[in-house]
């Protein structure tokens, strides 16, 4: 391997010295690129949980507990989430629970902390790899500050945003910290005396990379490629000189194969035979990879959704489709008229194969986040001919564009300070979207913004008529503005759509329940149960409404069945204590309720029901206390002001306050 020991000679030749000042260079470089991935991303503290957050984290019980440890890798989570079969991705959750439970704060430091050490890791890599014989030649003399400006520039691009920002997307930057951790050990262990150590940890780092994301299974083909292109020359070379490192890299993908096979195509999103024709993902991508090119150089508008439309026609997308077809041969020309340029490419094209050829990717048909490990390749693209176009003036040059990206990272991280901002951003990028449309019209709806919350369930009907969650949603939001044959439509539209949907067939239960259609309710609860016949809270409703028909002895047992499995069941309890009101066993509605206040203070409905048990008992004071404590959180709430108005004038009892 000469091209190795004509390196290793040459290192052996620096004086002391010279290697103190280089090693105080890269340290600095080291510092200025943290600096700037933390003054880029210092507003991302306090933005809230997002999009795909909410089923990783907020509905993720694997991560509330770190031991067992199988159960924090989520090994046993049987919820579908962009964690499941990412088992240390799954645990680094866990680990941020740990610190702050469902506070967002730290998830989002430790993703910068993640991205500051891939920035780390990428630097090291590009600085080796310029100083190797057959570029040092050219670039070697400047390679510390042309690494350290691709870095840079890279780490503050806009078009990662997703990737850091976002934290369930902390798959792909984790995932890509351990991928270039595999190709840095590799590239250490050519001169190093420690080489078993180096190619022990490539190994290590590609196994983690694996248990974090799935694209991560490239690493051994890019450092195959990488060995021929910058070490040894040809394939040949590589397969005498190494063939039983990259026999046990290319093992690997068996460990990869029994993650996946748990994570059961990752919950029904991941491949064929799932409702998304191969080769209409396939022309999907012939547009979303050339628009990723075109985000890299011009970062707007950027959206943290783009759907999961795909394309029947060719004829639709023929020109990206051509573009890409002419870059994807340049670059296999390259790699063999000029090898480093086609590596470059390469590198892009086998990192985005996984998620954008033509294995469909049902949730997501094209996103931004991708690009995170694909981008360094274009970013070294657009330097590097800088600096051969303008020499050591071209740092300037990167310099100023580096300015300018972070300025846009900054103003596009403002965009995820709440969820109304960024699915506003998003609506307006990509307005064809019906899903982002529908996320809009939630967040919306969680602020009390009921006309334009319907207004953009409509929109997202017309852009995808045939979504029953949407409908659902519809639904609900004009069930709670009042708007009740609106939303019996909608419902119903909803289960003609999808005659399985358990949470439409509740929700119009709980419609029918409260226009007084017990029987009707009854109905949709029983076939809800058929859907999802584990489901405590449909139980509950079912019971409700078997208590409001007049029927305490059929409501009991279902009650008591659901409490004997899960006795901390507040709603269950109030459920109970209504069945022995009904019966005239006061003193055991009384236990129940003061259970249910118990074990949920906050509950008014719970406090409210106490309060009526108390007056029956004419213990008045305790219930003048239950029911101002519940008007103290809810002014309006009518049956508490009747009974707060109907009890005699006596002293209340000091209750405390829900909060």
């Amino acid at each position: 391997m000469p091209m190795v020991a004509v390196e290793c000679t040459s290192n052996k030749k620096l004086n002391s010295p010279l290697r103190a000042n280089q090693s105080r260079h890269i340290l600095l470089a080291a510092l200025a690129l943290a600096v700037a991935v933390l003054a880029v991303y210092q507003n991302i503290f306090d933005q809230p949980f997002i999009f795909d957050d909410q089923p990783a984290i907020l509905e993720n019980p694997t991560i509330t507990q770190l031991w067992p440890p199988w159960t924090a890798l989520g090994f046993t989570n049987e919820h579908t989430n962009a964690a499941v079969g990412r088992p240390v991705v799954n645990y680094s959750f866990a680990l941020n629970y740990a610190v702050s439970g469902f506070d967002p704060w730290s998830y989002h430091a430790l993703n910068l902390i993640i991205h500051a050490l891939a920035t780390w890791v990428l630097f090291g890599v590009i600085r080796r790899t310029l100083r190797q014989p057959v570029l040092a030649k050219r670039l070697g003399d400047d390679a510390l500050p042309l690494a350290f400006f691709i870095a840079l520039l890279w780490a503050v691009h806009p078009l990662l945003t997703e990737s850091v920002t976002s934290v369930v997307q902390r798959t792909e930057s984790l995932g890509a910290l351990f991928y270039l951790l595999t190709l840095y050990c590799f590239i250490r262990s050519l001169d190093s005396r420690r080489t078993i150590a180096w190619l022990a940890g490539a190994v290590a780092t590609l196994l983690l990379g694996l248990a974090s994301k799935e694209t991560v299974a490239t690493a051994p083909v890019i450092i195959l490629l990488y060995d021929r292109t910058f070490i040894a020359g040809t394939f040949g070379a590589v397969w005498r000189l190494r063939r039983k490192f990259f026999t046990v890299l290319a093992s690997s993908w068996l460990f990869l194969a029994g993650l996946m096979w748990n994570a059961a195509n990752r919950g029904g999103t991941v491949g064929f035979g799932l409702g998304t024709v191969w080769w209409e993902y396939a022309l999907k991508q012939c547009a979303a990879v050339p628009h990723y090119f075109m985000l890299a150089l011009w970062p707007h508008p950027l959206a943290i959704d783009y759907g999961k439309e795909v394309v029947a026609s060719l004829s639709t997308v023929w020109l990206p489709a051509v573009t890409l077809a002419v870059v994807l041969a340049g670059t296999l020309w390259a790699l063999v008229r000029h090898p480093a340029w086609g590596f470059l490419g390469a590198w892009v094209f086998i990192i985005l194969a996984p998620s954008s050829s033509f294995v469909p990717l049902t949730t997501q048909t094209e996103a931004e986040h991708r690009m995170y490990m694909p981008l360094a390749a274009l970013v070294v693209l657009v330097v590097v001919q800088l600096y051969a176009w303008a020499g050591r003036r071209a740092f300037a040059l990167a310099a100023v564009l580096t300015v300018a990206m972070g300025l846009l990272t900054f103003q596009r991280n403002q965009a995820y300070q709440t969820a109304i901002s960024i699915w506003q951003d998003d609506v307006n990028a990509v307005p064809a979207n019906a899903r982002a449309h529908q996320n809009f019209a939630a967040a919306l709806g969680r602020l009390y913004r009921g006309p334009e919350c319907i207004e953009e369930y409509e929109l997202a009907l017309r852009l995808d008529p045939t979504n029953a969650d949407v409908e659902n949603s519809a639904g609900y939001a004009l069930a709670v503005t009042d708007h009740l044959a609106e939303a019996l439509f909608h419902y119903r539209r909803a289960i003609i759509l999808q005659p399985d949907f358990a949470a439409a067939q509740v929700n119009l239960g709980n419609l029918l329940k409260q226009t007084g259609h017990l029987p009707e309710a009854m109905a949709e609860y029983h076939q809800a149960l058929r859907n999802e016949p584990d489901s405590v809270e449909i139980k509950i409703d079912l019971a409700d409404a078997y208590n409001l028909a007049g029927h305490p002895e059929i409501a009991l047992p279902e009650y008591q069945s659901v409490l004997s499995r899960y006795p901390t069941n507040s709603p269950a309890h109030v459920g109970l204590g209504n069945c022995w009101m009904l019966l005239n066993r006061l003193g055991d509605a009384k236990k129940e309720y003061e259970l249910s206040v118990q074990l949920d203070p906050e509950s008014y409905l719970a406090r409210y029901s106490l309060g009526m048990v108390l007056s029956r008992l004419k213990e008045y004071p305790a219930a003048h206390g239950e029911f101002e404590a519940v008007l103290r959180e809810q002014p309006n709430f009518a049956p508490a002001q009747r009974g707060l108005l109907a009890l005699p004038k006596t002293p209340p009892t000091k209750i405390p306050s829900l909060r």
